[in-house]
């Protein structure tokens, strides 16, 4: 049962890591679109 719980756990942290990732990776490409917006505005 112990070990249940452990790989539980283990799988759990995974899956937050992941979701940090994809954020972290959400993140920059917000800041990408916004400065390829305000140059494309720059430009005009």
């Amino acid at each position: 049962m112990a070990g249940g719980v452990l790989l539980a756990l283990s799988q759990v942290r995974q899956a937050q890591a992941t979701a940090e990732e994809l954020a972290a990776e959400a993140d920059r490409r917000g800041e990408a679109v916004s400065t390829l917006a305000g140059d494309v505005r720059t430009l005009r």
